[in-house]
């Protein structure tokens, strides 16, 4: 594991998404057995490199500590730390793409200096294809669809970069790519909704054309959806704290 690898030569990793970081940072924390949540300690060691990727991220202090950890359990789970991220506009996609069924094809490659937009990968050279090459036997025959999607034959243009189809033709393992989707448009929403394309990886707004993956229409509500709302709250509503979860 990539990050495991880091930590036993005591290096930096290259960071690809919010979820690779904070799972850097719990990793960091030997004081707890439970995975999935933060110390104060263990982020602020890492603390620099997230106010390197983000914009205005003022010093780890108390009052900041509070903000973040708004329970006062003396943690904070993945869901507060992707809330502090997206305030400050860290300049990672969330990572969650295998929970929330990305595309491969829109994983970009998070090494640095890597060109790689889209993860395509490796086939496994078709053995009766690569004694044929070899002049050992024959060409290989079969022309199944299945047999020709699952591996490379030297009309292939991956017929070079053939081997673990978790490894990109890049070089560069599947692991290290992410969806370069942010914010709303790392959700996927139902295409019914009137917004849904504006919230698709590369979607532009309309007006000065900045980065329209977010919500902004405020559509008028009628005065009977207003009551049903009002009424829901006031039903489900508990005035109920705690501080442990």
């Amino acid at each position: 594991d990539y990050l495991a690898c880091c930590a036993a030569c005591n290096h930096s990793p290259e960071f690809v998404s919010i979820r690779m970081l904070f799972e850097w940072i719990e990793s960091r924390d030997e004081t707890s057995a439970e995975r999935g949540r933060c110390t104060r300690e263990s982020i602020q060691e890492v603390w620099p490199e997230i106010q390197k990727l983000g914009q205005d991220v003022p010093a780890l202090d108390d009052e900041l500590w509070q903000t973040l950890d708004d329970d006062g359990n003396g943690f904070i789970n993945f869901g507060e730390f992707a809330e502090l991220t997206t305030k400050h506009k860290l300049g990672l996609p969330l990572g969650l793409d295998d929970l929330l069924e990305h595309s491969s094809a829109n994983l970009k490659c998070g090494v640095f200096d890597c060109s790689c937009n889209n993860f395509k990968g490796r086939r496994r050279r078709c053995k009766y294809a690569e004694k044929a090459s070899k002049g050992e036997g024959d060409e290989c025959y079969n022309k199944k669809e299945d047999h020709r999607s699952t591996f490379c034959h030297p009309d292939d243009e991956d017929w070079e970069f053939h081997g673990d189809k978790e490894m990109c033709r890049c070089g560069h393992k599947k692991k290290l790519h992410a969806s370069g989707a942010s914010g709303a448009a790392a959700v996927p929403y139902p295409s019914y909704w009137s917004q849904a394309s504006s919230c698709l990886p590369g979607a532009v707004s309309e007006g000065d054309g900045s980065d329209a993956a977010e919500f902004s229409e405020r559509p008028e509500m009628g005065e009977d959806m207003l009551k049903r709302l009002q009424s829901l709250v006031t039903d489900t509503y508990s005035d109920v704290t705690t501080r442990d979860r």
